[in-house]
């Protein structure tokens, strides 16, 4: 979190080809120091090497990117981008458990580092700042400037000071209840008297329709605009939170139907805030903004961890902490919604 506070100042004066490609070689520095890791100081080395990676290689480079790349469908593509994300987290741990099984773990991290570096060698050769630095235009669809009724615009000006500070209070409520709504959510079920089976399709469910829904709110704020979007996805997901407090272990249904509800509502804590910051952001305070987004997120996510946890164990229950991030929601909806309202950005 806080290498994501120097963030915009990094990629200004690196480049994003480089800066990215580095990010990417912290990744592998930190693999490659867990692999030798004999004390606890080399673990909390290399678990430092990896947050500065993801820091400054995830969601913050990857943002900035598409906008200089897409002048059209940008929340399609930042919604295939989280997908991406999603399938590798699915794909990535069978295999290095496979290879830790047949040659040890510190050969399946070892292999790990050097392909995180292979990686970082092909994002160099490959990725380039803007489309000008290889002749190119940022991809536009036909006729794009003569679509009088394309659903999707963009602020040329600053939002307000108290605008862009509710904007932000935003992203921090979501961060706040996203991460732990979805850490917590087999804690509570089998609390709630599940058993271990239904809880585990239960949260099956959630990560299909989760991958799914992540690309339906790209392609569907392209195609409806976010601001209708925005009412179906978080309104799901206040369901979803304030339904799951509701959950006591007897009714099947109410389970799977909370399952299905976070898997559709929770892309608002990875897609929908790029798209927001996006959207209400003017193009020469979109580094800025982004970073910010990404470090309150992460922030509120750090802070409402243990939080969520004590409540439990003060009440005996989750169900007040899912009470408490459904009103948190609840509150994102009418911030966020009343200022593309004030914009008139559909």
């Amino acid at each position: 979190m806080l290498a994501m506070t120097v963030a915009d100042v990094y990629y200004r004066k690196l480049s994003l080809r480089l800066g990215t490609s580095i990010a990417v070689l912290f990744f592998s520095a930190g693999s490659l120091l867990f692999s030798l890791a004999d004390s606890a100081l080399m673990c909390y080395l290399a678990a430092a090497l990896m947050g500065i990676a993801y820091a400054l290689g995830g969601m913050i480079p990857i943002s900035i990117l598409i906008r200089n790349w897409f002048q059209d469908r940008r929340s399609t593509v930042t919604a295939i981008c989280a997908c991406g994300a999603g399938l590798s987290a699915m794909i990535s741990p069978p295999i290095l458990i496979s290879l830790a099984e047949k040659t040890g773990l510190h050969a399946a991290v070892t292999a790990a580092a050097g392909f995180a570096a292979v990686c970082a060698v092909i994002v160099f050769l490959i990725l380039r700042d803007t489309p000008a630095a290889m002749r190119l235009e940022p991809y536009q669809e036909d006729g794009y400037q003569q679509k009088k009724k394309e659903p999707h615009q963009f602020l040329d000006s600053d939002l307000a000071h108290w605008e862009l500070m509710l904007l932000m209070l935003a992203m921090l409520l979501v961060g706040s209840s996203g991460t732990p709504s979805i850490s917590n959510l087999s804690l509570h079920y089998i609390s709630s008297g599940y058993n271990s089976i239904q809880v585990a399709s239960a949260i099956s469910l959630y990560g299909i329709v989760l991958t799914a829904g992540k690309f339906l709110f790209g392609v569907g704020s392209d195609r409806f605009g976010t601001y209708r979007v925005n009412y179906v996805y978080t309104g799901c997901w206040m369901l979803a939170l304030f339904a799951t407090a509701a959950v006591n272990g007897t009714s099947i249904p109410l389970l799977y139907l909370t399952a299905l509800l976070h898997g559709i509502g929770s892309p608002v804590g990875t897609v929908g805030i790029t798209i927001w910051t996006g959207e209400l952001t003017s193009p020469q305070q979109y580094a800025r903004n982004i970073q910010w987004t990404q470090m309150l997120f992460s922030m509120g996510s750090l802070l409402m961890m243990p939080f969520s946890g004590i409540i439990a164990d003060i009440t005996g229950s989750y169900a007040p902490s899912y009470v408490l991030f459904g009103c948190m929601i609840t509150i994102t909806l009418i911030i966020v919604q009343s200022i593309y309202r004030r914009h008139r950005l559909p």
